[in-house]
């Protein structure tokens, strides 16, 4: 059996991808299946699709922030079922080579601003507000693709005013407001720091699954982009992330997959 489950996608920016899937193989194998019925993250609105359009071969399309694995049962005409596997895979088009540009761009910003009091206090109050209207949407909102979206932009916009000010990174994440936390988080998925890798581990155990998927993203970005001095460091850090994972009653596995990225990176 050569069936498997095939892909693509496109970043929309903002936190936000357009993807599709579909079963790829041999036309003869193709032309056997009847229905594939995709079983995606539960937070979607209609997490199980069914999908009987052989001329595309099965596709399905869809859009989302998260990576997560996708199952898929395929039914075939003679009545037997195939069960497959796939780990969605969305990746911005500059993410890898514009890590360590965007950190050196950062600190060259706060070293240029560093006697600007105003811009310093002008980026807190956008944060702030930022972090206000997370709470207001996750408040107000039904849960939901489109409450996620609106959250996904909202963190977007917090990572793009990220700069290496820790007073204001500890300000926050001693704040007792989830979204001046996630405005933290949201700085450590940016600018990654290995002092607070342990921090971002303890999020996993502590906060909400958006809050909890984005520390484990700062967490892989962590493993992607910081020397190799901090290897251990690391270790230690995804290690004790996935401690708290176990101890959940609802083991996000977006949280778990981008997990366990940083785990292959660090021991690759």
């Amino acid at each position: 059996m050569s069936l498997k489950i095939a892909q693509d996608s496109e970043f929309q920016g903002n936190n936000w991808w357009k993807w599709s899937i579909w079963i790829d193989g041999p036309a003869e194998e193709l032309d056997s299946i009847d229905s594939v019925t995709y079983i995606l993250h539960p937070t979607f609105a209609n997490p199980v699709r069914t999908v009987t359009d052989r001329v595309s071969n099965f596709k399905l399309k869809s859009s989302g922030w998260g990576i997560f694995t996708i199952r898929a049962k395929v039914l075939k005409r003679d009545g037997n079922t195939i069960m497959l596997e796939h780990e969605l895979e969305l990746s911005r088009p500059d993410e890898i080579p514009s890590l360590e540009a965007r950190s050196s761009e950062a600190v060259e910003r706060s070293e240029e601003l560093t006697s600007d009091t105003d811009d310093s206090g002008l980026v807190r109050k956008e944060m702030e507000s930022l972090a206000r209207e997370y709470e207001d949407v996750r408040r107000s909102m039904p849960s939901g693709d489109s409450r996620t979206r609106k959250m996904a932009t909202i963190a977007s916009k917090m990572r793009s005013l990220a700069r290496p000010d820790w007073e204001l990174f500890n300000s926050f994440a001693k704040s007792s407001s989830a979204g001046q936390r996630l405005a933290a988080v949201s700085i450590l998925e940016s600018i990654p720091n290995a002092a607070h890798l342990n921090w971002l581990a303890d999020r996993i155990a502590t906060e909400k699954p958006f809050i909890g998927y984005h520390a484990s993203k700062a967490l892989l970005t962590a493993a992607r982009s910081l020397s190799s001095s901090n290897r251990e460091e690391l270790k230690e850090a995804i290690s004790s992330a996935q401690a708290h994972m176990q101890k959940l009653d609802w083991k996000d596995p977006n949280q778990v997959t981008v997990l366990r990225r940083a785990q292959e990176i660090c021991e690759g």
